[in-house]
């Protein structure tokens, strides 16, 4: 049995330096990193999702080293969601996380690759073919990449087979 002896407020962000935010940041990143490899999803997510808030609107950011780590910090925490939302197919959160780290880098990996994923569970067939076409063409050998586009094919077929049947019954 667990008796809760105080609760604290989490910090203020808005007072803290840019410094003082990357290492909050960083520190809830860790605690949801741990929660994830424990099978805790949704801890996981509230975790990232706070570790995003402090760096969520960067543009008032004017130096650009500081700027900088505000985008690294906040695109590994928008990666992170990503792999939550995949874990509990939330397809469209997890779209939109992975659209948010590709704004600041187009060319990310994991980012293009989780992003195929939630369009594939949105049935975005073309979009992900897309994505996985360009993660194969950097990389054909990647087996999780070879293995999307093997359920990505599968789910084309099935879609092309309902098409087929919708319009052989239109045209009968």
């Amino acid at each position: 049995h667990v008796t809760l002896d105080k609760m604290e407020a989490a910090p203020s962000t808005y007072q803290m330096l840019n410094l003082e935010k990357k290492e909050y940041c960083n520190a809830l990143k860790g605690r949801g990193n741990e929660a994830f490899k424990a099978g805790h999803v949704r801890r996981a997510l509230r975790l990232y999702s706070a570790a995003v808030e402090p760096f969520k609107y960067i543009d008032g950011i004017t130096d650009p080293n500081d700027k900088a780590t505000a985008q690294e910090v906040r695109s590994a925490c928008y990666l992170n969601l990503a792999a939550c939302y995949d874990k509990i197919q939330d397809h469209a959160n997890g779209l939109s996380a992975c659209n948010k780290v590709l704004e600041v880098h187009s060319d990310s990996k994991k980012a293009l690759f989780r992003r195929a994923k939630a369009l594939i569970g949105l049935g975005r067939l073309l979009d992900a073919k897309t994505d996985v076409e360009r993660l194969l063409l950097d990389d054909p050998g990647d087996k999780a990449v070879v293995a999307v586009a093997a359920e990505l094919r599968k789910k084309q077929r099935v879609a092309d087979e309902q098409d087929k049947k919708i319009f052989t019954k239109m045209f009968s």
